[in-house]
């Protein structure tokens, strides 16, 4: 079955547990087998007991032995029982263990391509409630069969040699219980799928409301999302309704069938009893090994009910793990000499998004030397933010376009590129943690307070810091949002300096504070991006004028480059822009 084809790379670092498992399993199950032959020696021998053929003043040790006997076999199945579940559920959660581990891990290294097409609460449906699932088939899903086949095997054997005839009687609605299996299976399947698919849905919205609580709440929107929950909550019901109606037809099925045996059994045995053929004894044994198989083989229908669930959680987790990501390090991938020294070059790079139906960028040519500051700006759309995202790969471009050190990006190892890039984007980020480990979070090596303190001021950041009672140490809400925008990006610039990058990268990131904040800012940064080369972005130009070359993007091209003061004589869009913002400035200074 492909649940366990998909699962066994991750079983057989645990498959001396799970033959232990079954090595249990078999004790047990040959141990209570052996019980109804105990229990045939009994009804024989009250038999004989009546009949005379028996000393009748032995009776209690003989009884008291067989007795004994009978409880041996069960404490020996109990025994085996224990470490039958000890190993086989322990092996289930290491299973488990390493499964979601492997699926994290895959999740951190998708390519952004992904998350732009999969909604993030999806994901993590998959990751929590169909983990949940495919756990349960490892468990109980590997457990139970064996237990199935163990008994129903030794079973079998058993009665064929008490009686044949009477066996192959009972082969008739073991037949019809295949037929009860095969025909609900695909049923369970795909009910199971649209559950599974519901509740990914379901969980999507429910993030995005918490997300955008704010929103909601400005827009007086509680009860229209309310509606629109309550409408998918009943849609998740009468999904989870179909399954249950589905599985509630199979278990009294299965167990119909199963009563089934019984009668047959009654009524041959008895048959057999009557004509002599059979001894009481032996229809007591066959009946008691059958009742063994019951319980088995009612469990083996939740089984396959389980193993369905666990088998259409499994296709979704699938999706997710042979997703190929566009991005990949490749085998000669290496690092130069002497690390990164940050010389960006640009060749000629044309990119559009797999989605978009035009390119986003269009023939961009760039050399920056290391230490150099580039300035880009334009109209919203223009491909700043894609140009930025291309270099440190979070979207491939064409191989070759893009060099750092005369490298292509592609040839660079994925950490090192990364490691050596500090990047602070348009919408910041922050984590549910102190503001110290916000700021040292591209850190592989700690925090260092001293260092915190330092980035904190370069960033302006100083007297955010002391206005908390617990300084550094201030736990920031989701997203950070006991801070306000200027501080979160204020907290995201000091993060990335933190990181003493050879390449900085700030896209827009002073478009929250005002003009006085950022001019301090810049001439904190302005030591920091003497040592590293420096990528300013930004519709301000005030952020850009000092920059040791300015680009102008508009709809994917480069229309003008030069510096601040070649770009306002050149007389064209760079001009007009720098005219409007400063008359705007001083129109704002006079208020």
């Amino acid at each position: 079955m492909e649940v366990y084809k998909r699962l066994w790379p991750y079983m057989k670092r645990y498959k001396y547990w799970l033959l232990l498992g079954a090595i249990c399993s078999a004790s047990q199950n040959v141990s209570m087998l052996t019980v109804p032959q105990v229990m045939n020696e009994i009804i024989t021998y009250l038999q004989q007991l009546y009949q005379g053929d028996s000393a009748a003043d032995q009776w209690f040790p003989a009884l008291g032995g067989m007795a004994l006997k009978m409880l041996m076999f069960v404490g020996i199945a109990l025994f085996f029982m224990f470490f039958k579940r000890l190993l086989m559920i322990s092996a289930s959660r290491h299973v488990e263990y390493d499964f979601r581990n492997a699926i994290y891990e895959k999740i951190l290294r998708l390519s952004m391509p992904y998350f732009d097409r999969n909604k993030t609460g999806d994901i993590m449906a998959r990751t929590t409630n169909d983990m949940n699932a495919v756990r349960a088939v490892i468990g109980p899903g590997i457990m139970r069969p064996i237990d199935t086949v163990l008994i129903v095997s030794i079973a079998y054997f058993k009665m064929s040699g008490l009686n044949w005839k009477l066996t192959l009687l009972t082969l008739i609605p073991a037949a019809l219980m295949i037929y009860t299996m095969l025909y609900f299976r695909p049923r369970i399947f795909k009910a199971s799928r649209k559950v599974q698919d519901q509740f990914g849905d379901m969980s999507e919205m429910v993030r995005e409301n918490l997300s955008g609580m704010r929103v909601v709440r400005a827009y007086g929107r509680e009860a229209t999302e309310q509606r629109r929950f309550e409408a998918m909550s009943a849609e998740y019901i009468r999904n989870n309704m179909s399954l249950a109606w589905i599985e509630a037809s199979f278990r009294p099925a299965l167990f119909m069938v199963l009563q089934l045996s019984i009668a047959v059994i009654m009524f041959g045995g008895g048959w057999f009893v009557f004509k002599s053929v059979m001894p009481l004894g032996d229809l007591v044994e066959f009946f008691f090994l059958f009742q063994q198989m019951i319980w088995p083989l009612i469990a083996f229908g939740w089984i396959i009910s389980l193993i369905q669930r666990g088998r259409a959680s499994m296709n979704r987790m699938t999706e997710l793990l042979d997703y190929e990501s566009d991005i990949e390090e490749t085998a000669a991938a290496r690092m130069p000499e002497g690390g990164m020294q940050g010389h960006i070059q640009i060749n000629h790079l044309t990119f559009q998004y797999p989605s978009a139906t035009a390119p986003a960028l269009i023939d961009i040519d760039i050399d920056l030397s290391p230490g150099k500051t580039l300035g880009i700006i334009g109209g919203t759309g223009a491909g700043k933010s894609t140009l930025i995202q291309l270099i440190p790969r979070l979207y491939n471009a064409e191989p070759g376009r893009i060099q750092i050190d005369g490298i292509p990006i592609e040839a660079w190892p994925l950490a090192e590129l990364r490691r050596g890039i500090g990047i602070v984007t348009q919408e910041t980020f922050l984590f549910s943690d102190t503001i110290a480990s916000n700021i040292a979070f591209g850190s592989q090596n700690g925090i260092d307070r001293s260092r915190v303190k330092l980035c904190g001021e370069i960033a302006q950041l100083k007297e955010t810091i002391e206005e908390f009672n617990d300084g550094l140490d201030t736990l920031l809400g989701e997203r950070g949002v006991n801070l306000s925008g200027g501080q979160k990006q204020r907290t995201a610039i000091a993060r990335a300096v933190y990181r003493d990058p050879k390449i900085l990268i700030l896209d827009d990131a002073l478009s929250a504070v005002d003009t006085e904040t950022e001019n301090k800012i810049l001439a904190g940064l302005r030591e920091v991006m003497k040592e590293r080369t420096t990528l300013l972005i930004s519709h301000r130009i005030s952020t850009v004028m000092l920059a040791d070359e300015i680009i102008f993007l508009d709809e994917g091209r480069i229309v003008e480059r030069g510096t601040h003061e070649e770009l306002v004589k050149l007389g064209k869009r760079y001009a007009e822009l720098h005219q409007e913002q400063v008359l705007a400035s001083e129109i704002e200074s006079v208020n």
